[in-house]
């Protein structure tokens, strides 16, 4: 959620820098697109990153864009990005969550594997970014006010989203990868 395309080269050099420690990518189909050739690259120098696409079946930032610009919003869909399929053709493990909720029941891949995993995350496409302080709004209580309270729902679903991500999915992921891998399939029911 910085600089369109920048989250899965940045999340390959991270991992290289802390071998350790899990980490994750996230972004837009619109930046999976642009940049999801690096997933060849993390496969074959095996960077185990995981790489959450936020998918909304369209380029929503360009299409802000036109409207704030030009008063006018052609659509820019990408209906035919198969993320799933684009990420397996290129080495790396594929999921989809068809709801925010479906991470929990994803196979989250083992370090040991040592191959990038992406997980195709669909949302509505609907959902639009509020326009005002959408950056500042990532970092702090009053942006998140102004996600919250903003012109779209999109506040409401992002922010659900992130908290889920950051305090339920990665806490329980990062326990079991490091702590308890060793019981089997009962260490991410305990995580």
């Amino acid at each position: 959620l910085g600089s369109m395309g920048s989250s899965i080269g940045a999340a390959m050099g991270i991992q290289l820098a802390c071998p350790r420690r899990p980490v994750a990518a996230i972004c837009g189909d619109g930046c999976f697109a642009m940049s999801a050739t690096e997933i060849a690259t993390a496969v074959e120098a095996r960077i185990p990153i995981h790489v959450f696409v936020i998918n909304d079946r369209r380029l929503g930032m360009v299409e802000m864009g036109n409207t704030a610009i030009y008063g006018r919003t052609p659509a820019y869909p990408i209906e035919t990005l198969d993320v799933p399929k684009l990420a397996e053709s290129l080495g790396a493990r594929a999921l989809v969550a068809e709801h925010a909720f479906d991470i929990l029941r994803l196979p989250l891949q083992d370090f040991r594997d040592r191959r990038p995993v992406v997980i195709d995350v669909r949302i509505d496409r609907s959902v639009k970014m509020p326009k005002n302080g959408r950056f500042e709004a990532l970092g702090n209580a009053a942006g998140r006010r102004l996600l919250v309270h903003g012109e779209s729902s999109f506040g409401v679903e992002f922010d659900s989203m992130a908290d889920f991500l950051t305090f339920g999915v990665a806490p329980a992921h990062m326990m079991y990868a490091f702590i308890l891998k060793d019981y089997g399939g009962w260490g991410y029911p305990i995580a």
